[in-house]
């Protein structure tokens, strides 16, 4: 009886979170994701650098292969939760993707550091076994990832959910400046958003997309 009992599989249990703590680690995720929106982009060759100092803004333009592993799965799961649509998520990896072929390597294997703006590979050029295995690892996650974006419904919940944390946190950033036109519409946005959540139909999506517009004009 003890062997039997020792032997039958363990039942799993689903931990869930409190309404409060998911909204929480949505909005971390939110601002997680951001470093690689601003500073992944053409200016880095669509490679992510390495760190940057928050109290000057230097940035270091140099990565890894862990670091570009990691930029493309933040893009995979930024599209989950609904943090960045599928359009953005396709043209990330693919720029990401497009320079990491045009970085030099040897025997076909990465070196370790690179600059992002040259693409030219750091002294001392070395190739670490660790960085590439962990650049293979995310390579196999990103492309079963992308695999099951092709069943997948290009509307959900999730990025109402996704646009509404990024609002909020624009919200936050922006406090009460810009002119009185400014706090109009954010104030139309925010109850755009609130009608889309409400009823995420045709005409809402509509309404926002062009007081998007409309903002940026």
């Amino acid at each position: 009886p003890l062997c039997w009992a020792l032997s039958r599989p363990r039942a799993s249990r689903r931990a869930t979170l409190h309404p409060k703590r998911r909204r929480w680690f949505r909005r971390l995720a939110r601002q997680t994701y951001a470093y690689f929106e601003d500073f992944c982009g053409p200016s880095e060759n669509s490679l992510p650098p390495d760190n940057v100092h928050l109290e000057d803004g230097r940035v270091a333009h140099r990565t890894s292969p862990t670091n570009i592993g990691l930029a493309l799965l933040a893009h995979l799961g930024a599209r989950d939760l609904g943090h960045c649509g599928l359009h953005q998520l396709l043209e990330r990896v693919s720029g990401t993707v497009d320079t990491a072929n045009r970085l030099e390597r040897h025997r076909g294997h990465f070196l370790n550091w690179y600059d992002t703006q040259t693409l030219e590979p750091l002294a001392p050029r070395y190739v670490s076994t660790v960085d590439s295995g962990n650049l293979v690892g995310h390579c196999r996650v990103l492309r079963q990832g992308l695999l099951e974006l092709g069943d997948a419904p290009v509307w959900t919940s999730t990025l109402v959910d996704g646009l509404a944390e990024t609002w909020e946190l624009a919200e936050a950033a922006l406090g009460a400046t810009g002119s009185g036109r400014a706090r109009t519409e954010r104030d139309e946005i925010g109850a755009a958003l609130a009608a889309l959540a409400a009823a995420p139909d045709r005409a809402s999506l509509e309404r926002l997309a062009r007081l998007d517009r409309a903002v940026q004009t």
